[in-house]
């Protein structure tokens, strides 16, 4: 799953986050991340390029 849904590329990057999880269902991919200190309504997620970005906005 981690190469389908990240890239295999993924695997020689730095990857920066607290707690990731990761679940696939039929219908779609759920990312839970932890961000501390950021409340949910405050955080950005895009997909550019394949690429997965969770930014905090505040």
């Amino acid at each position: 799953m981690f190469d389908r849904f990240f890239g295999a590329e993924a695997k020689n990057s730095l990857v920066r986050a607290s707690r990731v999880d990761l679940e696939e269902t039929d219908k779609e991919i759920v990312v839970k991340a932890d961000v501390p200190g950021v409340d949910p309504k405050d955080v950005e997620v895009t997909v550019e390029d394949g690429i997965l970005t969770v930014t905090p906005t505040a």
